[in-house]
């Protein structure tokens, strides 16, 4: 019996189109919930990508506008200011500088004032170009001569005259006596550090020293050796000043 069925198998896949082995009359089982869904997500990435596309293609051609927009208002503002240039020029004034304005998407343009020579004569821009066109070597002849008529020449005058009559270095250079050789009579060679003391430095003492009368007189009681020297004031440093002539 089992001989049998396996003939009949055999004639009936014999008599079929599919490959021996492989089911004719079953196909393999596909959801089509799940095959809509895959489809319906890919239209949406497409329709996503031609939005962005189509986004892209709008901004450039904005901003091709703008810029067509601005280079526009760019040379009509020129054309303006040349305009202007070219009146003041028949009335006399020389435009020397024009800057050119720029601007950016969403600002406003301020168009910028030429500078020139004004009314008084002063030129406000000194570039090289601007001078050479303004400026001869006879203007500039006339200004120097303007110039010169208006300088004020000063006078030096005189140093001021010592009042006091103290100079302790002209003093020392007539000197030619060592420190501590007695020349002047003295009436007390008592010690004078202790009244030294009151004086800053030496200089400030034999400053003193000589506006009191010193050295023939001690009156300040400043030089009991009677050198002419007090509180340590020392002459050599100026007798060896090197004076010129």
């Amino acid at each position: 019996m089992k001989r049998y069925l396996l003939i009949a198998a055999f004639a009936i896949g014999a008599c079929s189109d599919e490959p021996v082995g492989e089911s004719a009359y079953f196909d393999p089982w596909e959801n089509p919930q799940v095959q809509g869904q895959t489809s319906s997500g890919q239209s949406a990435d497409i329709i996503a990508i031609n939005q962005q596309v189509e986004q892209k293609r709008l901004e450039n051609a904005a901003r091709i506008a703008a810029q067509s927009g601005d280079a526009a208002l760019v040379a009509s503002l020129e054309a303006a200011i040349e305009t202007a240039g070219n009146d003041q020029r028949a009335q006399g004034q020389v435009i020397t500088t024009v800057q050119s304005p720029t601007t950016t998407q969403g600002t406003a343009i301020t168009p910028v004032q030429p500078v020139g020579i004004q009314g008084s004569g002063v030129i406000t821009d000194n570039s090289f170009s601007t001078v050479v066109q303004n400026e001869t070597i006879e203007t500039d002849a006339a200004k120097l001569a303007a110039l010169s008529q208006s300088n004020v020449v000063l006078e030096a005058k005189p140093l001021p005259l010592r009042t006091d009559g103290v100079n302790p270095a002209a003093f020392a250079r007539s000197t030619t006596h060592n420190i501590g050789e007695r020349l002047f009579k003295r009436s007390s060679r008592s010690s004078a550090s202790q009244r030294c003391r009151k004086y800053g430095n030496p200089d400030a003492a034999q400053r003193a020293f000589l506006a009191a009368g010193g050295p023939e007189s001690d009156d300040l009681r400043l030089d009991p050796d009677g050198d002419g020297f007090v509180c340590g004031w020392s002459p050599i440093p100026f007798r060896n000043l090197k004076v010129g002539g």
